[in-house]
């Protein structure tokens, strides 16, 4: 994504998409700011929700949804995925 030579317009990822030939690792999006797209993975010796406990266990995943007014969802792999707005005094 820091690479501007390197981006396209959807119109052209999806033609790529359509014809089978690309190799690629992955496709980004950029967001205008000030919105963001979070995706932060848990790992087995690092895990962000607790299934029993049902709720949120990784500090850094529980500072995103106290401080950044979005949308959050925990997907499959147990992810979090928030997308929204952060306050102005977030940082990392």
């Amino acid at each position: 994504m820091y690479k501007p030579r390197q981006w396209a317009s959807l119109a052209t990822v999806l033609e790529v998409l359509a014809s089978g030939n690309f190799h690629v690792a992955g496709i980004g999006m950029m967001l205008p700011a000030p919105y963001i797209l979070i995706d932060q993975d848990a790992t087995e010796d690092a895990p962000i929700y607790d299934r029993e406990a049902k709720k949120i266990v990784h500090p850094l995943a529980l500072r995103l949804v106290e401080q950044v007014p979005s949308y959050f969802e925990v997907s499959p792999n147990w992810s979090l995925s928030p997308f929204g707005k952060p306050l102005k005094d977030f940082q990392v």
